[in-house]
């Protein structure tokens, strides 16, 4: 039973029995307990430090009745600080600091300091232990101050056991704590999106009264230009702020990775231009709807990490409600406006999507089952391999990856030939897509002895393009270039601004060229030419998915070759 106190005689040893007050005492988690047993005299052979019943009741009556303020975090600082006889004791976070007792620490110490080990001091006013408290996601430390000795008493030493426990339960309370309270928060935000008709100021007060952000915008991407401009603000005076994509700022950041981007501190991080002159910490969050990045969420505060854990994730859950709150209703009406004429005209077909998709699945999953057992038997578990037969079953791989690629570029075609899907444009830069899919394209090109390489811009610029045709475009181009190409030979990806209204994609290969007779007919869908030779194992069909994207797009697509000396493909795109 907790708290009780009663007593009772122990048998120490055979003949000595020692008479004992016990004290039993719920810990702060109300499931531990804390036991002292207490001789009431002198125990044979002791140091003849005898406990005194004062202090336990002390102890006693603090975790019975901990400080309401601070739940019971001032009552666990009060327990080590009587425990000890320090004079002061003081739990120190990036977000709280508890002081209890006499002794507050110097201005200077109000933040944690990177402490590893527990670490002791001695001043005129007596001994003084820091304590480190490890946390994921938090520096903190506990330090008591002023206590007559290094726990040479029975109680000092068994305090000080407890004390880093102590100082872990403290913080792992408070983070529990601030969990809740910010779930408390989505539920009346929630409420507040679900009353307002597009009252977007108000809730992006309200957003910062619950994060305790001074200033806050809400940016949507134009479709002419690249460039975010401000829909609506809280807390700062410039009501019309246009934000270019290609200025590093986090919420173009945020826009062009769907990423969520935080600057704990702007005047220590210089990668980004503060999008509130006046903020020290900044985070923004991508708003995306149905899949498609439409804007940013920033917001800033005049003190240095403000955002910290727990906020990132409770203001990304925020993003995605504001998100459907703003776009969602909008994206509908046109979607509906959408099917509506393609009913009329009788352009689109029904369930065309749902209907590639399975496809798509059902040509996957036995090629994945096939690619499992190959890979199994190259593993040799099922027992040595003969050279010849690891041949086969590596030739039998890159069967099966060509399998996979061949029906992709199928599907992809008849998509281009049955539907007609709109294009799914937003501003990012070029050479982000480049570099995103050059380490898978340098590896199928290292399997077939081919060099794979890019030439991006120094100064990367941005334009408006769908980035999974784009994607497309870069891989059947580069996949081309491989395939037809010379043991040895390099392939280059080059991107460039062409002029102020357009951009080049131009991939060149060391091949042995294109004949003349060939070329003209290179983009017809199902060629596979008159002279490529044994080299023809495609369908055809990829350069004819290169030159319909291109076009969709808006832009054009050429080849030139030389015989013997290599092939350049180029794709000219407009930057909006």
């Amino acid at each position: 039973m907790a708290p009780f106190q009663f007593r009772a005689d122990i048998s120490l040893t055979e003949n000595i029995t020692q008479h004992f007050e016990m004290t039993s005492l719920f810990m702060p988690d109300k499931e531990s307990l804390l036991i002292f047993l207490v001789p009431t005299e002198k125990i044979e052979g002791s140091d003849g430090n005898v406990l005194t019943n004062q202090t336990i009741n002390e102890l006693m009556d603090i975790l019975r009745d901990p400080n309401q303020d601070d739940g019971s975090a001032r009552g666990i600082m009060e327990f080590l600080r009587v425990g000890t006889g320090a004079r002061g004791a003081v739990y120190v976070s990036k977000s709280r600091r508890i002081t209890v007792g006499e002794m507050a620490l110097p201005a200077q110490e109000k933040q944690p300091k990177a402490k590893t080990a527990v670490s002791w001091t001695e001043d005129k006013l007596g001994h003084n232990v820091t304590i480190p408290v490890k946390q994921k996601h938090d520096k903190a430390y506990l330090k008591i101050t002023g206590m007559p000795s290094r726990g040479s008493d029975p109680l000092g030493k068994l305090v000080l056991g407890l004390a880093p426990m102590m100082a872990e339960y403290i913080q792992s309370n408070q983070h529990i704590q601030g969990v809740v309270k910010l779930l408390n928060a989505i539920q009346v935000l929630m409420i507040l999106l679900q009353g307002r008709e597009r009252d977007v100021r108000t809730v992006l007060g309200e957003i910062g009264s619950i994060v305790g952000a001074d200033y806050l915008a809400i940016h949507t991407i134009s479709a002419r230009e690249p460039v975010l401009n401000q829909l609506e603000s809280f807390g700062i005076t410039n009501e019309h702020s246009v934000l270019r994509i290609e200025i590093p700022s986090i919420a173009s950041w945020a826009y062009t990775h769907t990423e969520i981007c935080y600057v704990p501190d702007t005047a220590v991080d210089q990668r980004f231009s503060s999008v509130f002159p006046s903020s020290r910490s900044e985070l923004a969050i991508p708003l995306v709807c149905d899949g498609k990045t439409t804007g940013t969420l920033t917001i800033g505060c005049t003190r240095r990490d403000a955002f910290g854990y727990p906020l990132g994730g409770f203001l990304q859950t925020i993003g995605t409600a504001i998100s459907l709150w703003l776009f969602k209703d909008s994206k509908g009406i046109r979607d509906e406006a959408d099917i509506q004429s393609k009913e009329k005209t009788g352009e689109k077909i029904h369930g065309l999507d749902d209907l590639l998709m399975s496809l798509s699945y059902r040509m996957r999953a036995p090629v994945t089952t096939l690619r499992g057992h190959t890979d199994l038997l190259v593993s040799e578990k099922l027992g040595k391999l003969t050279p010849d037969q690891r041949k086969s079953l590596n030739s039998m791989n890159i069967a099966l990856i060509n399998l996979v690629e061949y029906a992709e570029r199928m599907l992809n075609f008849m998509k281009i030939e049955l539907s007609d899907e709109n294009l799914d444009t937003s501003w990012a830069r070029p050479s982000d897509v480049v570099s995103s899919l050059l380490p898978v394209l340098s590896e199928k090109g290292r399997s077939q002895n081919v060099e794979v390489s890019a030439e991006l811009p120094s100064e990367p610029f941005t334009a408006s393009f769908d980035r999974s045709r784009l994607e497309q475009i870069i891989g059947n181009l580069v996949n081309n270039a491989i395939q037809f190409n010379k043991p040895g030979g390099s392939v280059r990806i080059e991107v460039r601004l062409d002029g102020a209204n357009h951009w080049v994609l131009e991939v060149f290969n060391t091949g042995e060229g294109i004949s003349s007779v060939d070329l003209p007919n290179l983009f017809d869908r199902f060629y596979t030419g008159s002279n490529f030779g044994r080299k023809t194992t495609g369908l055809g069909i990829g350069l004819t998915i290169v030159k319909s994207f291109a076009q969709q797009m808006g832009g054009t697509v050429s080849v030139r070759s030389k015989t013997g000396f290599g092939t350049w493909f180029t794709v000219r795109l407009p930057v909006s």
